[in-house]
C-alpha cells in the first residue's frame, strides 16, 4: 500500500511541475511579445496623442492604439505570473507580497485601458461633452491608484528580483527604470514601453531556449533577416572558447578564495562539520565567488551559439546562477560539512557534458578543494 501511495504522490508531483514548467514557458512568451506589442501601439496612437479625444476616439487608430495597450498589459500579467515561478523559492515573503501588489496593480491598470477601447468611443459619440471634461473626483483616483499600484508593485518585484539573483540583474534593472516610468502621465502603451522591455529581458533567461521565440518575435526577426541580411551565429570552436575563456576566469577566482579555506580543513573527515572558525569567514568568499559566477552566467547568456547547442549553453547559464545562489547561503547553513562545502565549489558537471555531447569542446576547470 506505501509503495503504491508514493508511486501516486510521484506522479502527481511529476504532473504539478510539468504544469508550472508549462506556465513559465507561455509566460515568457508572454512577456517577449509585449514590448512589441507596446511599440506597435506607441506607432499607430502618435499621430492623435495631440488631438482631442472626442474627436478621435472613434477613429481605427484610436481603438488599435488603446487595443494594443490593453494586450500590453493582459502579456504583462502573464509574464509576470511567469517571473514569479521561475524564481519563487528564492523571492521569500517581501518578493511574493511584490508580486502580488504587480499583478493587482496590472489587472486594475487593463481595466482602465478596457475602459479606453470600449467605453471612450461610445462615450465620444452620445456625450462627447463628457470626454472633453477635464478628468477628475473619482475617476481621476481611480487611474491614479491603478498606476501607482502597478509602478509600486512592479519596483518592488524588480528589487527582489534583483535580490534573489536567479535572474539577470541587467534585466532587473531595466524592469526598476520601466516601473518608475510607468507612474509619468502618458499614453497607456508610453508609458509600459520600457517596463515591457525589462520583463522580455528576465523572461528571455527565465524561460527554455525552446520557449523563448514567440510570434512577435518570430515576425520581427523574419523582418531583420530580410532587410538587414541576418547575422551568423558563431561556430562551435568560436563558442568552446568563449566559453572556456569565462570558465578560467571563474575557476582561477575559485582557487584564489576557497584555497585558504580548504586548507584550514585539510585532514579533516568529509562529514565532519565545518568549524566555526572557519565558517566565521565564509563570508568574504562566498560573496566574490557568486559574484563571478553572475557575471559568467551574464557573459554566457549574451552568446548567439550554434542552434545544435543553444540548450546546453542554457543549461550552463542556469548552472552558474543556481551555484551563486547556493553559496550564498552557505555561510549561514546549519549542520556544513566539508562534503557540502566542497561539492558548492565544484563545476557544473552535468551542464559542461551536455556542452561536450553538443560538439562545445570545453577545458573542465579544476575542483575549488
Amino acid at each position: 500500500m506505501s509503495d503504491e501511495t508514493g508511486t501516486q504522490a510521484t506522479t502527481i508531483h511529476n504532473g504539478s511541475g510539468e504544469g508550472v514548467r508549462r506556465l513559465v514557458s507561455w509566460g515568457a512568451r508572454a512577456a517577449l511579445a509585449s514590448p512589441f506589442v507596446a511599440v506597435f501601439g506607441v506607432a499607430v496612437g502618435a499621430s492623435i496623442y495631440s488631438e482631442d479625444v472626442s474627436e478621435v476616439a472613434g477613429s481605427g487608430r484610436f481603438t488599435v492604439a488603446t487595443a494594443a495597450a490593453l494586450i500590453a498589459l493582459l502579456l504583462l500579467s502573464l509574464g509576470l505570473v511567469s517571473l514569479y515561478l521561475r524564481q519563487q523559492d528564492a523571492l521569500g515573503p517581501f518578493g511574493t507580497a511584490a508580486f502580488v501588489l504587480a499583478l493587482a496593480g496590472t489587472v486594475l491598470a487593463a481595466g482602465g485601458a478596457w475602459d479606453q477601447v470600449f467605453t471612450v468611443p461610445y462615450l465620444a459619440s452620445e456625450a462627447p461633452a463628457v470626454i472633453d471634461a477635464d478628468t477628475s473626483g473619482s475617476l481621476l483616483a481611480g487611474f491614479f491608484l491603478s498606476f501607482a499600484l502597478l509602478a509600486a508593485g512592479w519596483a518592488l518585484f524588480a528589487i527582489a528580483t534583483r535580490r534573489a539573483g536567479v535572474l539577470p540583474r541587467r534585466g532587473s534593472s531595466v524592469l526598476l527604470v520601466g516601473a518608475i516610468l510607468a507612474f509619468v502621465p502618458a499614453p497607456t502603451a508610453l508609458r509600459l514601453l520600457v517596463l515591457t522591455i525589462g520583463a522580455a529581458l528576465l523572461a528571455r533567461a527565465a524561460a527554455p531556449r525552446a520557449a523563448r521565440t514567440s510570434p512577435a518575435l518570430a515576425v520581427i526577426a523574419a523582418l531583420l533577416v530580410v532587410g538587414c541580411g541576418g547575422e551568423d551565429r558563431m561556430s562551435d570552436e568560436e563558442t568552446a572558447r568563449e566559453i572556456n575563456e569565462v570558465l578560467a576566469a571563474t575557476s582561477g577566482e575559485v582557487q584564489r578564495q576557497f584555497h585558504p579555506v580548504f586548507q584550514q580543513l585539510g585532514g579533516m573527515r568529509e562529514s565532519a562539520p565545518v568549524p566555526a572558525r572557519v565558517r566565521a569567514r565564509l563570508e568574504q568568499p562566498t560573496s566574490a565567488v557568486s559574484r563571478e559566477l553572475r557575471e559568467t552566467a551574464d557573459r554566457v547568456d549574451e552568446l548567439d551559439p550554434p542552434e545544435d547547442a543553444e540548450e546546453a549553453v542554457a543549461s550552463l547559464t542556469e548552472s552558474a546562477r543556481a551555484q551563486a545562489a547556493r553559496l550564498e547561503q552557505l555561510p549561514e547553513q546549519d549542520g556544513l560539512t566539508v562534503r557540502q562545502l566542497a561539492d558548492a565549489v565544484e563545476p557544473p558537471t552535468d551542464a559542461l557534458r551536455r556542452l561536450s555531447e553538443a560538439g562545445i569542446r570545453v577545458q573542465p576547470p579544476p575542483q575549488g578543494g
